[in-house]
């Protein structure tokens, strides 16, 4: 019979011939993080952006980043401008009351301004909403998968 020493992640960082590997995991650390955020940020705008179609308000341009630098990636689908830009921490819905030089007319009901109080309640809450469904989401399937995973009757 061999028997396998297996290494706590504490005692693996400690060993000098795995010194780099600090650094490794410091930097795919930073890129889970990264993603996670941007794909936090990209479910808040999808919010703001579904509930204001819902309710007839026009959305104009959907960014996916700040508008800080290059814009990597634009694309007209209908009426809506989709855009990635390079600074991914950050996200906006563009609705014509955004923009001064505005096609619309100050009374259209396609405006944000003009719908009612719930209307617009509800495309300003509809990020947070998401973030909300996201994470109970998130819950779920993770104690599913680990709940599979696992064994319930441990003394078979």
């Amino acid at each position: 019979v061999v028997f396998l020493k297996v290494l706590s992640y504490n005692e693996l960082y400690k060993k000098k011939e795995n010194k780099d590997m600090g650094f490794l995991h410091t930097f795919f650390s930073a890129l889970t993080m990264l993603f996670l955020i941007s794909l936090l940020i990209l479910i808040h705008e999808a919010g703001h952006f579904i509930a204001a179609r819902m309710v007839g308000i026009r959305v104009d341009k959907f960014g996916f980043g700040l508008p800080i630098g290059p814009t990597l990636y634009s694309k007209k689908v209908g009426n809506v401008e989709i855009l990635v830009h390079a600074f991914l921490l950050g996200g906006y819905v563009s609705f014509p009351d955004d923009e001064e030089d505005c096609d619309l007319p100050a009374d259209s009901p396609q405006r944000f301004c003009n719908k009612n109080l719930a209307q617009r309640a509800l495309v300003i809450s509809a990020g947070v909403i998401c973030n909300i469904l996201l994470a109970y989401l998130l819950v779920f399937c993770f104690t599913r998968f680990f709940a599979l995973s696992k064994s319930v009757f441990p003394f078979k």
